[in-house]
């Protein structure tokens, strides 16, 4: 027996060379191969044309290919922007709020000593 013979898995630990592998399921094999990469190759297709669909909406670099990063720090940017101008409309509430009741307060006051001033009314 040759060194690199290996045995198949059966009752009669027969060499793996003199293993009965028939045509037929021989030919089985190979149509379950070529079905397998013909499923693989149309994945690939459908996974290449959702990948260009996806990167046509990005802008494009000085070389033509998409701008994954620009577009990133554009986004980016623009987030910044909107936190900044959330944070000033919400300064601008609370500075309006405060001055708004500083000045109600004053006024009630006037108010209030004025109609002291004048004393009880008959």
């Amino acid at each position: 027996m040759p060194p690199e013979t290996t045995f198949c898995q059966n009752d009669q630990n027969t060499p793996m060379h003199s293993c009965p592998l028939g045509s037929e399921t021989l030919r089985q094999m190979q149509e379950y191969i070529r079905v397998a990469q013909a499923k693989i190759e149309d994945l690939q297709t459908v996974v290449d044309a959702q990948t260009a669909l996806a990167l046509a909406g990005y802008p494009v670099d000085k070389d033509g290919r998409p701008d994954v990063s620009g577009h990133r720090s554009y986004h980016e940017e623009l987030i910044e922007q909107e936190r900044v101008r959330t944070e000033y409309w919400r300064k601008m509430t609370f500075e309006l709020t405060k001055y708004g009741l500083i000045g109600f307060v004053l006024w009630a006051v006037t108010q209030l000593w004025v109609a002291f001033i004048k004393g009880p009314v008959k």
